[in-house]
């Protein structure tokens, strides 16, 4: 798709993948997500419930997993913490995290449609890598076992 698009003069590309966003757009190419062609493609008051419909049909067709992922690592978190008998306790990375997320979160709702995807992916590959770079550099580094 990147390819025919470069060589029929650029054409806009739909796409979803992280990596092959970053392909397209340092080639100069206009990419657009599905998310940002469903809001481009919706008024404004119907964007919510095309929007949840539209999820809704994702996660009916499994594709939507982002929730049950997220909500299955945390279990998997809780069961280690408790099989270790370690109790899991705020920290100022912890709140940190939790106010940059809330403050973040402000901003997106801020947003017209059109901008929500950019907006959007950015911020979930920014916290993804802040987590990684975290756990990478300190968290398992400082981690201690009794």
């Amino acid at each position: 798709m990147i390819e025919y698009a470069r060589l029929n003069g650029n054409l806009p590309v739909i796409i979803d993948d992280r990596r092959a966003r970053r392909v397209a757009e340092r080639l100069g190419l206009k990419v657009h997500g599905t998310i940002g062609i469903v809001a481009a493609a919706t008024s404004a008051e119907n964007f919510t419930k095309a929007f949840r419909d539209n999820v809704l049909s994702l996660r009916t067709a499994g594709l939507y997993t982002m929730v049950r992922d997220h909500t299955a690592v945390n279990e998997k978190a809780i069961a280690l913490a408790k099989k270790l008998g370690v109790t899991p306790a705020a920290s100022q990375t912890s709140k940190s995290l939790e106010s940059n997320g809330k403050a973040e979160l402000a901003k997106l709702k801020a947003l017209t449609a059109s901008e929500f995807d950019t907006a959007y992916v950015a911020n979930e590959v920014g916290y993804h890598e802040a987590v990684i770079d975290l756990l990478d550099k300190k968290l398992i580094p400082n981690a201690k076992i009794a």
